[in-house]
């Protein structure tokens, strides 16, 4: 089976994201959208998740805190093609400071990890008051 690796994308909190690639270290791979060659800064999110169901090396995950990607419908039918998971961050993650989402963020990683890693869903919340990570849909 090939390796989980995640992708936070251009709406995700760099400083954040950053800090998740050199937490999960050498167990997984994890990414800032701008770290990775294959996109540009203006890379549309149906590409991103067609490169990434495209991989040949890993089972991506993609993070982003732009919940619209389940709205729109070319996002959505990408999203409902591809092999790839995508978590979202939901509505009251919006309301705290970067300090807070980054303590909280790095406490609901494993079970983002054990998600992304188990359950047979493809799109799920990080709920921010109480840290669930649910599937949605």
């Amino acid at each position: 089976m090939k390796p989980l690796a995640f992708l936070f994308d251009r709406n995700f909190p760099r400083p954040i994201a950053r800090m998740i690639g050199q937490y999960a270290g050498d167990e997984l791979l994890a990414r800032f959208q701008d770290d990775d060659a294959r996109f540009e800064i203006d890379t549309a999110d149906v590409d991103i998740i067609r490169t990434l169901s495209d991989d040949e090396t890993y089972r991506w995950v993609l993070i982003s805190c732009d919940k619209r990607i389940t709205r729109r419908p070319a996002e959505r039918a990408a999203l409902a093609g591809a092999t790839i998971k995508f978590f979202y961050c939901g509505k009251a993650w919006f309301d705290m400071s970067t300090h807070d989402q980054a303590w909280k963020f790095l406490r609901s990683w494993p079970r983002i990890v054990e998600a992304a890693e188990n359950h047979k869903g493809k799109v799920f919340e990080i709920e921010g008051t109480n840290l669930k990570v649910t599937p949605v849909g």
